[in-house]
């Protein structure tokens, strides 16, 4: 259910800040325990997202739904390197990683928790209200306030509500660069890639998808050592060295949250989940 501003004087037992898969599963669990849940955010869905898309075992098994109408590929080869020396190849007995488009994933996760019965509304939180006893009140970039026995920030990396919440707190981000590139005559679509310290303090990747390979560089380190840095160039190298070409479409560069076991993860009656926690 889309919910519209009118409906939204009701109280909530539970608001949930970022409809990615961190919000849209905490949604349908609470939901199909029978809470009145609410999920904001600022983007229509669907929308892009710059992600591998590569899902583990161990998520399929915490995930309470079947995703596998939206899984793309499924890899059961593995290629590591230590930074392009020391490669090592191999096949496991089982599935390793089962690849999506986030754009998919993200809209199935969703479409979800809209089924177990939570409601949906496109609003930007700008402000909030989490020192009383009772209650939080989340307040929109309009004016319109929510209120809620509860809050799940799960509002990514650069979470607004982490920000308002604890302005001094510094919580530790790597950096990406990711693109799309056609898929290689050559390269096996049951291999997922990733090539230790291609980055001071980071690593490479290709996940093969159907029709291309998602190709990627990240670190810890935002700043230039070694001679590199995060950077379009830089992931042109690596593709270069990896495809034989420079040919990446749809590049993008973006935060990732880290240091989630250092980071605060409630205040409260806010919990914080996913990219938001670090």
């Amino acid at each position: 259910k889309v919910t519209t501003q009118l409906e939204m004087k009701k109280i909530y037992n539970v608001v949930i800040v970022g409809a990615g898969p961190a919000g849209s599963s905490a949604a349908y669990d609470l939901a199909t325990a029978g809470a009145r849940v609410l999920i904001v955010d600022k983007a229509c869905f669907p929308r892009e997202k710059p992600c591998g898309g590569g899902l583990t075992v161990k998520t399929l098994k915490a995930l309470r739904f079947d995703v596998s109408d939206i899984v793309c590929q499924v890899c059961d080869h593995i290629s590591l390197s230590n930074n392009f020396h020391q490669i090592i190849k191999d096949k496991a007995s089982g599935p390793l990683s089962y690849m999506t488009i986030r754009r998919d994933f993200d809209q199935f996760c969703l479409d979800q928790a809209l089924k177990a019965g939570a409601e949906f509304a496109v609003m930007n939180i700008t402000d909030i209200n989490f020192k009383m006893a009772d209650r939080v009140v989340l307040i929109s970039e309009d004016a319109t306030e929510i209120e809620a026995s509860f809050v799940v920030a799960a509002d990514g990396s650069k979470s607004r509500l982490r920000h308002l919440m604890m302005p001094d707190d510094k919580p530790l981000y790597a950096f990406a660069v990711e693109g799309k590139a056609a898929f290689p005559k050559d390269y096996d679509p049951h291999c997922l890639t990733v090539d230790f310290f291609v980055m001071p303090h980071g690593y490479g990747w290709i996940f093969p998808k159907k029709d291309h390979v998602n190709i990627g560089i990240g670190s810890f380190k935002a700043r230039k050592e070694k001679g590199k840095k995060i950077s379009k160039a830089s992931l042109l190298e690596y593709c270069q060295k990896k495809l034989g070409h420079k040919e990446i479409y749809d590049m993008i560069g973006y935060p990732l949250a880290g240091g989630g076991d250092r980071n605060k993860m409630s205040q409260g009656r806010v919990l914080f989940v996913g990219d938001a926690a670090g």
